[in-house]
């Protein structure tokens, strides 16, 4: 295998007589190989090989390889040891040393796809048993044939979200939270947007789940949080501002070792202080894991952050877990919110849920409000915070901005 150091692209490889994909990467490149759970291998399959005729037999190389890859090593210290297992499937063992000195190990397992001759991906599916691999660099997908429209979606998003942050492709919006019965403004939540000047608007559900699956939700959720904490020290400062802005982590970011520590560092960083920031975690992934979950959340807490527990009533939370955990406030899923006013099912849950934080001395946050008649309804039931889009959709930081300068800020629907 020959790799050109300068153009940074590895040559086709001619293995008797099958020529394999030219594969690329942009540095800092650590691999030059898409990094997809296993269970990709069938999109992968669908998308870029159904149209030249091949079945998986014809697609995965049957050559065994003991190769070794050495990949720029001014910038990285990266040793790749590759041996082929039978079938045509490669197993690695990767080990970096990370500029903090931190040795990282991947394990991935490969099926080589032979094309026609022309620079289309080499595919590859992982077995991913170090999940900080958030920092790597795959290659990117070029020339993707006509195939299984879903799967090349998926699988391009996937790659172009790698290189999303370096190219500042990604933003935050911010939707105010609001109290029901004046509209005013008191307290708003970072939502993360992604523009790519390729696919141009991509909706959060498309990327959020691969990014949970890839592992980019951890330097992606650090990102949005120093965002948001620098955003709103901004608008504290210019006296525009004395309120939370909350911030969506994700299970992953919590199972980082060093989460709270990077709370900690970004909020010394924006010196805003943390009784100014909110975290919000999904009622579902906290349960997941919710011993280790309730420990972090229990020192973030102690630090004066504010914790919510997202979608709630969607989850499986016993009380005796609701009793125990480090929680200041609950989100009323949408779910319950949208048939609200036509639904005596929901408007009786809505009711249990609001009565519920009431009792435990939390407060309550409906969620997904798009109607004057479930504000209305809402109100009736005591709910005194909320969100949605008959109050404002999510705004940028230009609009946030003109919206806070008003002397009093109220959503422009209850002007």
């Amino acid at each position: 295998m020959f790799c050109d150091r300068h153009s940074k692209s590895i040559s086709n490889l001619a293995i008797k007589g099958e020529t394999f994909a030219k594969v690329f990467w942009h540095s800092p490149a650590i691999v030059a190989f898409n990094s997809l759970p296993s269970r990709k291998f069938t999109e992968v399959n669908d998308s870029f090989c159904r149209d030249f005729g091949y079945t998986r037999d014809e697609v995965v190389s049957p050559y065994g390889l003991d190769l070794k890859l050495w990949v720029d090593r001014e910038e990285h210290n990266h040793v790749f040891d590759m041996v082929c297992a039978e079938g045509g499937v490669f197993n690695y063992q990767v080990k970096w040393r990370t500029k903090s000195g931190l040795i990282r190990n991947i394990e991935l397992s490969a099926e080589l796809i032979t094309l026609d001759g022309q620079p289309h991906v080499l595919s590859v599916g992982s077995d991913i048993t170090e999940r900080k691999h958030a920092e790597i660099r795959n290659s990117y997908i070029s020339n993707v044939p006509k195939g299984n429209p879903q799967a090349s979606e998926q699988l391009i998003l996937e790659n172009r979200l790698y290189y999303a942050i370096e190219q500042k492709e990604l933003t935050v919006y911010y939707q105010p939270k609001v109290n029901i019965n004046t509209g005013k403004v008191i307290g708003t939540e970072a939502l993360l947007r992604w523009a790519s000047p390729e696919l141009g608007w991509i909706m959060p559900n498309k990327f959020i789940p691969i990014a949970e699956q890839t592992g980019l939700i951890v330097p992606i959720g650090e990102w949005v949080l120093r965002s948001a904490c620098a955003q709103n020290k901004a608008w504290i400062e210019a006296g525009l501002a004395q309120f939370r802005v909350a911030v969506n982590i994700s299970l992953h970011q919590v199972q980082q070792p060093d989460f709270v520590s990077i709370v900690e560092q970004v909020l010394g960083e924006t010196k805003l202080h943390p009784r100014f920031l909110e975290l919000e975690i999904t009622e579902t992934a906290m349960m997941q894991d919710i011993d280790h979950t309730r420990k972090v959340l229990g020192q973030l807490k102690d630090m004066g952050i504010t914790i919510t527990i997202d979608d709630f009533g969607m989850g499986y939370t016993s009380l005796s877990y609701l009793k125990e955990l480090p929680c200041q406030s609950l989100k009323v899923d949408r779910y319950f919110v949208k048939d609200l006013v036509v639904n005596s099912y929901d408007r009786a849950i809505a009711t249990a849920l609001l009565a519920l934080g009431k009792g435990l001395n939390l407060s309550v946050v409906a969620e997904g409000i798009e109607t004057e008649e479930q504000r209305q309804c809402l109100r009736s039931l005591g709910c005194e915070e909320g969100q949605g889009f008959f109050f404002s959709t999510p705004l940028s930081v230009d609009d946030l901005t003109k919206l806070l300068k008003q002397a009093n800020p109220t959503c422009p629907t209850l002007k």
